[in-house]
């Protein structure tokens, strides 16, 4: 409450352990865990009602019993791509009025350098974050268990807002509570935008009042546990790397994660200053794990959707 006695709006608390990406593999990570604990109950539930059996069997002296056995579950194999919801977006935005002489590389390169000028070490201003996360789990190799983890993944559904405050580039985190530079900040983390044209399906411009709206969309790609690299997608926004994780217990053995092909753009105003930056990453993730014999998989679908408001300094 403040000092005029309006309720203060309660901030949810983030729950991932660094960012949008730590957040989208805690849920994966989580799936398979639950999947296992699932299937490891399962089966020592069996195995008592195994010894059970048994045992009556051999204090009556009856005839042999059949029991019914664990049946293993493996993880369903991903034969389709589901299509990406963002096609949307990319259709209104053809349907503006854009300039015919403006190529798909001038609009990138504005985004480029639109992108990375948030990034610079000499950036001063205040950004004002809106990211929003849904995801579900669509495939289950555990049946009738998908209500329960989609109530658990409900936990990292929301729409965050943050405010951050850079000069020459340093500023406060008021997300993971730490200082960071806006090269950090921004996807890719840590680096530059380096996108190539050939990275790329479409590129559009729509003129908005004073201000114009630029949008690249990302040709789709795949990545696997083994090769979590992907050509595009690392080089212009947020992307997924399961490689370095482990489970309490077993192991991933699959974690196959499909980009349809993200969004990324700038929005800039007459003065050719950047006053907005967008992302929209899409992903399909299917992903497998393996204990004392056991399998067990999860297919998850949804997106990040982020959006920053720029007041230059």
């Amino acid at each position: 409450m403040d000092n005029q006695g309006n309720v203060n709006p309660v901030k949810k608390e983030n729950k991932s352990s660094e960012n949008k990406k730590g957040v989208l593999l805690v849920i994966i990570l989580s799936v398979i865990a639950i999947i296992l604990v699932a299937n490891a109950v399962k089966i020592q539930i069996d195995k008592k009602d195994d010894d059970f059996s048994a045992f009556v069997s051999d204090t009556t002296e009856s005839t042999e019993m059949t029991l019914p056995s664990v049946t293993q579950t493996t993880a369903p194999e991903n034969t389709t791509t589901a299509a990406s919801t963002t096609e949307n977006v990319i259709t209104q935005a053809t349907e503006s009025t854009a300039p015919a002489e403006t190529t798909d590389q001038e609009i990138l390169n504005i985004i480029t350098n639109g992108i990375n000028s948030l990034k610079s070490s000499d950036a001063s201003f205040v950004g004002h974050k809106v990211q929003t996360l849904d995801m579900e789990l669509t495939e289950c190799s555990v049946p009738g268990f998908s209500s329960i983890v989609n109530s658990i993944i409900d936990m990292f559904v929301e729409t965050e807002v943050y405010d951050f405050d850079f000069t020459n580039g340093k500023g406060y985190d008021p997300e993971n509570k730490k200082d960071v530079t806006s090269l950090e900040a921004f996807p890719p983390e840590g680096r530059n935008f380096a996108l190539t044209v050939d990275g790329i399906v479409s590129a559009t411009e729509e003129v908005q009042g004073d201000n114009t709206v630029y949008r690249v969309k990302l040709k789709s790609e795949k990545s696997t546990k083994d090769n979590p690299k992907t050509l595009y997608h690392e080089n212009a926004c947020d992307t997924l790397d399961l490689s370095g994780f482990n489970l309490p217990i077993g192991e991933i053995t699959r974690a196959d994660l499909d980009y349809p092909g993200a969004i990324v753009g700038v929005t800039v105003d007459k003065n050719g200053k950047v006053i907005e930056y967008y992302e929209r990453l899409e992903i399909i993730g299917v992903g497998e794990a393996a204990a004392a014999g056991m399998s067990g998989s999860g297919k998850i679908e949804g997106y990040v959707d982020e959006t920053w408001t720029i007041e230059w300094k």
